[in-house]
């Protein structure tokens, strides 16, 4: 029993850091070096509109509120990567975030280092985005990553 319980255990740490690995691709990909008042407002608007407001803790939306009325520019890394993970949670509620994430987990299942990906994917974004389409539109059956 023990051997079956840690065979899924595995299992589910190697689908866990190939999605840490595709998020951190997202941020190269999506988020500027630093951020500015006015992205952090156009942020919060933009999770308003989409609905991802509701999923963020209290504690997030406080800090993207504070950010967007306060901050002129984050200098802080410790405030640039909290920031950097809500802008990550807000763009994989939109249709595009999602093509985005898979596109990418698609990506990585078929060629193993990230820096090829990253390569691939400053070169054709499109590509990327076309690979998560053509995964999020396949029926739930017929969807295999890799």
């Amino acid at each position: 029993m023990q051997i079956v319980a840690g065979a899924g255990t595995l299992e589910e740490e190697s689908s866990e850091s190939s999605g840490r690995a595709a998020r951190s691709v997202l941020k190269d990909l999506l988020l500027p070096r630093y951020f500015t008042r006015e992205y952090v407002s156009r942020l919060l608007k933009r999770a308003i509109r989409n609905g991802s407001w509701r999923f963020l803790s209290p504690f997030q939306r406080s800090l993207l509120l504070v950010c967007s009325r306060i901050c002129r520019r984050v200098r802080s890394e410790a405030l640039y990567n909290a920031l950097s993970e809500i802008a990550i949670d807000i763009e994989l509620h939109s249709t595009r975030g999602r093509a985005l994430y898979y596109g990418v987990l698609v990506l990585l299942k078929k060629a193993s280092p990230i820096k090829r990906i990253l390569e691939v994917a400053y070169r054709n974004i499109e590509h990327i985005l076309y690979q998560g389409l053509s995964y999020l539109n396949n029926p739930p059956v017929f969807r295999v990553i890799g």
